[in-house]
């Protein structure tokens, strides 16, 4: 029996023009541009799908330390003008810089999966030369947030 992802992933392979299948673990990978891995996977309660992109190690010091602020200024901006559609994060335990989405399943449809997918792989493939080459941030990627800073303090 398909389940609902799989069937998902097949749609989103048509759309594609390639054959998408499900891994021993439950996600699907995509290999892209000879850099980037974005893994495809239902959450644990088949309500969300999750995409999700390795960016690259970052060890400690105060690279890491810019990264990780422009990322927050990032999310934050994102956020507060309702772009969800890529979340800069940390993995400790692989020590690897992430972006992630999380998409509701029920509402989710194939061509909705391949414009998140898209703008997800886009957003990864900025940040991933970025650190790649020894910058913070993408180039023109610093976005300030308009949201007011508690009590007035300006950072």
């Amino acid at each position: 029996m398909i389940t609902p992802f799989e069937d998902l992933l097949r749609e989103l392979g048509q759309s594609l023009g390639i054959d998408l299948h499900i891994d021993s673990h439950g996600a699907c990978c995509l290999q892209l541009k000879d850099k980037l891995r974005v893994q495809i996977e239902p959450d644990k309660k088949d309500e969300c799908i999750i995409l999700a992109a390795m960016l690259g190690e970052l060890g400690p010091g105060r690279f890491r330390e810019e990264v990780f602020k422009e990322a927050l200024r990032v999310n934050a901006y994102n956020l507060t003008n309702g772009q969800t559609g890529a979340i800069l994060g940390f993995c400790a335990r692989l020590n690897q810089f992430t972006c992630y989405s999380t998409l509701p399943f029920y509402e989710l449809t194939a061509e909705k999966l391949t414009n998140a997918l898209t703008y997800l792989v886009e957003q990864s493939l900025a940040w991933f030369d970025a650190v790649q080459n020894g910058q913070t941030v993408p180039p023109g990627f610093i976005p300030r947030p308009t949201m007011p800073t508690p009590f007035g303090i300006r950072p």
